[in-house]
């Protein structure tokens, strides 16, 4: 009798605890809302008053929904309750103030001792471990655009866990970040509707405005100008969303843009505004129409005069050369884009895809084959009319359908339309018959890196760097532009007759997603990050990690974790566990840049920050000259060159078939 006392002392001192751990624990592993994968520690969660307000109205919702404890714990009365203690599992009936019944807790449900109830840190923490999985699943939802599940969530009469509206991902992406990039517009009013923050920043101080501008979600955009979003706001490198979409030649958005009191003079880190990056006819139009003539010296007339005279092979000066400083990237049916050396960023081709030509099969010559695998092939063909060459990619459609994997063929078509890089190879034309898919690309007559590498076996570390240089500028124009290779190697950099490096292959990227968390187990094993393997989500962050794999390959001759030809299993293993050896030869700044980016925390790898600029900025890079780099003024390894056969080969297409496979927006890209 004196030990129930000492008992019913000791746990009526602690009323609130018993209580919650006599509703919460068996509550949360029946409602099957945690997946077991989620680990949260003890200490993660900061015991403030509004956290335990949202925690202890969590338990005020668990007794309000229809509780099948409820039947159980009937029979005793309200004062007895608090110390009750229900396992759904046997359904049984346990006293906290019985020292047997704590005995047969502690062995059916391994715990260690009563004091584990008393401390309640089972309970508050998987109560925080669902309220994570909420806010994850709010994300995946907004990534993908299901609506009945954002609505779900945020219903509190299902939901009985609270739901954080601005939870941030990897480089601080909400869900309002992720329904915009996707133009998945309803969701995006749902959020807003519901509260969210419509000026939260990413890590580069980019808002869904400024994401909005740079994809062309004119919808959000609306949506986010009635919500009374900020016109003018600066991302980290300053700049305006009305200059991203001027850049991007959404001039529809501009108009609006300024329609609703956006800048077009101020100007970004690198002097650069919205007008004197003009260079479409439309664009043009937009600016004439709101009688914004020029800006700080920059005539807009006069420049488009410029361009009508380079046009027209006016610009060159008394000796007939092209003007020095003025360089043509691009050309579009508005216009071409005039870029001067200084300004080292990539070009986006949306209103410079041109529909002129339909291309055929019949409108090349096919000479050798460059590559082949379980989907396709890539041959050498020689277009009859300009009797330039190219690589001509021929996608399978019903192989393609049949694995579901008609979306990587598009994302590829798409990435590579979207970007005009001196380091990515340029698609030129893409077009389909009945049961093919084909993309016309640059040919680049020095193979791949990845053939020269076996060639030398090993490059010096100055040729190395050379290689990257060229890289780390293509992968942080992808990044600028939303996009993540996801399969850098080298066998997917292909060169130049002049030893230039360029990506190609593009059939992993993911367009949309800079700074987005994705869970697809993707890419080439021995190039994978941890957080890939383990499946913990995954941005572009993946691809300053292959970086660092390239970097090492091209030093030492193989991948750090694949030496041996060991099994996926042990490979995998290596690259969760183990750390980077390299040989005291390679230079101390070189052996830094490589630990950096082979770091197995993504939040701690070189480039989280400031992305590519920041890997620009490390000691071994010191002393590139980047305008040289962007120009290819800098001398590159000669590579093997490429036999081109006298005689076409005799290519017949069998295109014979039962149905026609139609692939919904493949557009016709003309050069």
């Amino acid at each position: 009798m004196a030990d129930n006392k000492i008992q019913q002392q000791k746990y009526d001192t602690d009323y609130t605890q018993i209580r919650a751990q006599s509703y919460a624990p068996f509550q949360v592993t029946n409602l099957h809302l945690d997946d077991g994968q989620t680990n949260i520690p003890n200490d993660e969660i900061e015991r403030s008053e509004e956290n335990e307000k949202k925690f202890q109205d969590y338990l005020e919702k668990q007794q309000q929904h229809d509780d099948p404890r409820e039947a159980l714990l009937k029979q005793y009365s309200k004062e007895d309750r608090p110390y009750k203690i229900v396992d759904l599992n046997n359904n049984c009936v346990y006293d906290a103030r019985v020292e047997e019944d704590i005995l047969k807790l502690t062995t059916i449900n391994s715990m260690k001792s009563p004091s584990t109830i008393k401390n309640n840190k089972p309970t508050w923490q998987d109560f925080w471990k669902n309220v994570k999985k909420c806010n994850i699943d709010l994300l995946d939802a907004a990534e993908i655009g299901n609506v009945d599940k954002i609505k779900y969530l945020l219903d509190k009469s299902k939901n009985l866990y609270p739901v954080d509206l601005n939870y941030q991902s990897l480089d601080n992406y909400t869900a309002l970040h992720f329904s915009v990039t996707d133009m998945h517009n309803q969701i995006v009013q749902i959020l807003i509707d519901n509260g969210c923050n419509i000026e939260a920043e990413t890590t580069f101080k980019r808002r869904p405005l400024h994401l909005c501008c740079i994809i062309g979600n004119i919808d959000a955009l609306k949506i986010l100008i009635k919500h009374k979003a900020e016109i003018n706001p600066l991302d980290n490198n300053n700049n305006t969303p009305i200059l991203l979409a001027s850049q991007n030649r959404w001039h529809e958005i501009v108009e609006i843009l300024l329609d609703n009191g956006g800048d077009p003079h101020i100007k970004n880190n690198k002097g650069e505004n919205a007008v004197n990056v003009c260079d479409t006819q439309n664009m043009y139009d937009v600016f004439m129409k709101h009688k914004i003539y020029e800006t700080e010296g920059f005539v807009l007339k006069d420049n488009f005069s410029n361009f009508n005279k380079k046009q027209n092979g006016q610009n060159q000066n008394e000796g007939g050369q092209v003007e020095e400083g003025k360089v043509e990237e691009n050309n579009s049916e508005q216009g071409q884009r005039v870029s001067s050396p200084e300004k080292i960023r990539n070009l986006i081709n949306k209103e410079g895809i041109i529909e002129m030509q339909k291309k055929t099969v019949q409108d090349y010559e096919y000479y050798r084959i460059l590559g082949s695998g379980a989907f396709g092939k890539v041959i050498l063909v020689k277009d009859k009319k300009n009797q330039k060459y190219y690589a001509m990619k021929i996608i399978s459609k019903e192989k393609f359908q049949q694995l579901n994997l008609m979306k990587y063929a598009l994302s590829e078509k798409n990435a590579m339309s979207k970007m005009q890089h001196p380091f990515i190879v340029k698609l030129h034309y893409a077009f389909q018959t009945k049961r093919k898919l084909f993309l016309i690309q640059q040919y680049c007559g020095g193979g791949s890196l990845g053939r020269m590498l076996k060639i030398k076996q090993r490059f010096d570390e100055q040729t190395a760097k050379k290689y990257m240089c060229q890289i780390i500028l293509a992968i942080e124009a992808l990044h600028d532009n939303l996009i993540i290779f996801r399969d850098l190697k080298p066998d997917n950099i292909v060169l130049d007759e002049e030893g230039n490096a360029y990506l190609v292959d593009f059939g992993l990227a993911k367009l949309g997603v800079y700074d987005e968390i994705n869970k697809s187990f993707l890419g080439t094993p021995a190039y994978l990050p941890p957080e890939i393997i383990v499946k913990d989500g995954h941005n572009r962050m993946a691809d300053w990690y292959a970086v660092g794999i390239v970097l090492y390959e091209l030093l030492m001759g193989c991948t750090p974790f694949n030496q041996g030809n060991v099994s996926r299993e042990v490979l995998y293993e290596r690259i969760k566990q183990n750390s980077i050896k390299i040989p005291s030869n390679i230079s101390s700044e070189c052996q830094d840049i490589i630990q950096k980016l082979l770091c197995k925390n993504p939040k701690k790898r070189l480039g989280y920050k400031n992305d590519g600029k920041e890997i620009r900025s490390h000691p071994w890079f010191e002393g590139i000259d980047w305008e040289k780099v962007i120009q290819k003024k800098i001398p590159m390894p000669k590579p093997v060159i490429r036999t081109i056969p006298n005689e076409p080969l005799d290519v017949r297409f069998n295109e014979e078939c039962d149905k026609q496979i139609d692939v919904q927006n493949w557009t016709e890209i003309n050069d």
